[in-house]
């Protein structure tokens, strides 16, 4: 068949229609797969990033004797971090968490948080709400002071740490022990057992600024405290007398010893300054007499004593070795003002025979008793419910 040249222009220009579709085609289809290579490239940067960033913050957390989280699961410690970054940032809300936790498992996680970071007085941890979607969970903050009030609140309570630290002039004591009688005395000598039903009362802040405090606010008090001139210190949950109760857990020349600052308050009006050591440094077996942790497999173990009594050579093994320490006890308490001396006697605790023993150390020392700058009437106060520990309060004239 033969084909008219008019028929072969036609043909022609339809292949060459053909062609230039094919070639702008591809060129669209190669635009668009560099914009999409693009956008895809794009959005993995970012994810990168967002992950990095993510895996960076996280990296920033610098916990100090955080015991508690180092005993949680992972999924745990994702969502402690989160509320910790939360409260740290004064958040509405945590981050995100790509894990399963339950209510039961978050009130110990917040548990947890409040007790390793005495720092975060102002969250209200018994009322954070877990919200769960799916395998996905975040937290919703509650604070307990007006957010606005703070920052204040921080600076507070940090002026209060560095300046009780600085009148104990820690600076110049010898070694941590002495360091922790001053410091477990001026938080004693500060605070008042609270009667309160305000929550800051539970916290460090309610112990070293407001001055009143629960136990727990005693015990996040001394942790700050001993943290802050460089001993290890935990605060422990437990029961005392069957009761809630918190306290310390130091650590001391490399060995651990329970410390309860506010059973050592005498918290008596009349005298405020008076401290007793009756649960200074006791080991496990000692303090389980009358308390109990309610997370023994955390802590490390306390196997030993370092007491108070033994350190200051206020020990005795009888009521005659007693005399000599009353008598000296006596001369220094004159001589420094005090109204009280502290002695563990091994052989009893009775207050006659401790009082007699005493009037003899004064009709020894003053022969004439118009000498003599206190009354021969004493009051005695056991420092400890299971120990020989006693504190006897005299009376100037």
């Amino acid at each position: 068949m033969k084909v008219s040249v008019k028929t072969k222009r036609f043909f022609i220009l339809v292949l060459i229609t053909l062609a230039l579709a094919v070639i702008l085609g591809s060129a669209a289809f190669g635009i668009k797969m560099l914009f999409s290579g693009n956008k895809t490239e794009q959005t993995a940067k970012e994810t990168v990033a967002e992950d990095t960033e993510k895996s960076d913050k996280r990296a920033e957390i610098e916990y100090k004797n955080a015991i508690y989280r180092d005993s949680l699961t992972d999924d745990e410690k994702e969502v402690y971090d989160s509320v910790y970054r939360a409260a740290v940032s004064l958040s509405d809300t945590s981050e995100i968490c790509e894990c399963s936790i339950d209510t039961e498992r978050f009130e110990k996680i917040a548990g947890f948080i409040r007790a390793d970071n005495p720092k975060l007085f102002y969250v209200n941890f018994d009322e954070l709400v877990l919200e769960v979607e799916k395998d996905r969970v975040y937290v919703d903050m509650v604070y307990s002071v007006v957010k606005e009030n703070i920052p204040a609140m921080q600076a507070e309570l940090e002026s209060a740490v560095s300046e009780t630290v600085a009148e104990c002039m820690c600076d110049e004591l010898e070694n941590d022990y002495e360091k922790e009688i001053a410091l477990h005395d001026a938080l004693i000598q500060k605070c008042v057992n609270s009667k309160s039903v305000d929550l800051i009362n539970n916290t460090a802040y309610g112990a070293l600024v407001l001055n009143e405090a629960y136990c727990d606010g005693y015990a996040y008090a001394m942790k700050l405290l001993l943290e802050r001139v460089g001993i290890e210190a935990y605060a422990v949950y437990g029961t005392a007398d069957g009761v809630g109760h918190v306290w310390n857990l130091v650590n001391i020349d490399g060995d651990y010893y329970n410390l309860d600052a506010l059973w050592d308050d005498a918290n008596l009006s009349f005298a405020p300054n008076m401290c007793f050591h009756g649960y200074f440094n006791l080991s496990d077996e000692k303090l389980s007499l009358d308390h109990t942790a309610e997370y023994p497999g955390i802590m490390p173990k306390a196997v030993k004593d370092y007491d108070f009594y033994s350190y200051t050579g206020r020990k005795a093994e009888t009521v005659d070795s007693a005399t000599e320490i009353f008598r000296k006890e006596l001369v220094n308490s004159i001589n420094e003002g005090k109204y009280y001396i502290e002695i563990f006697c091994e052989e009893t605790a009775d207050d006659a025979v401790l009082t007699g023993c005493l009037s003899d150390c004064l009709s020894d020392i003053y022969e004439n008793s118009d000498a003599c700058p206190i009354y021969e009437y004493f009051t005695v106060y056991h420092a400890s419910a299971n120990s020989n520990a006693v504190t006897i309060q005299f009376y100037y004239k």
